[in-house]
């Protein structure tokens, strides 16, 4: 399970961060149908936070009671973040690289265990990265 402590740590020690944390886990914790055991990363997206886990991104969205959506449910979703064009793309820890150009539209252009992410807008690609390796996808050709 999420503990409020690891939330808090990795969001720094501040009240906002303490807010947050204990929204976070009440969502993860008392709302989601499944248990997360991790959490790899969280950070603030369309006024509502995006937390990849163990069991997929959460998409908690800034309502009275504040909604969420599970996108990707049973990958481990270590990174994401939005193109210039509107696209979403994400990596996983156990099943590669996704790029969404719509909502619950998925394209899959890797199946390698993936960590990280990162845009590069001056030589229009985007670098992932895994354990130990490194890979360059062309925006414009749609290849590694």
């Amino acid at each position: 399970m999420v503990e409020g402590i690891e939330i808090y740590q990795m969001l720094g020690k501040t009240e906002e961060a303490q807010k947050i944390s204990k929204k976070v886990n009440f969502l993860l914790i008392k709302k989601c149908p499944f248990s997360y055991e991790s959490v790899y990363f969280m950070e603030e997206w369309e006024r509502g936070l995006v937390v990849g886990t163990s069991h997929g991104l959460v998409h908690i969205k800034p309502a009275k009671e504040y909604e969420f959506e599970v996108v990707l449910p049973g990958h481990k979703v270590s990174s994401f973040f939005l193109d210039y064009e509107g696209g979403r793309w994400y990596t996983s820890l156990n099943k590669g690289l996704f790029y969404s150009p719509s909502p619950r539209s998925y394209i899959q252009y890797m199946d390698q265990n993936l960590n990280c992410i990162a845009f590069d807008s001056f030589n229009a690609c985007v670098w992932i990265g895994g354990i130990g390796q490194y890979f360059r996808f062309d925006l414009l050709s749609k290849q590694i």
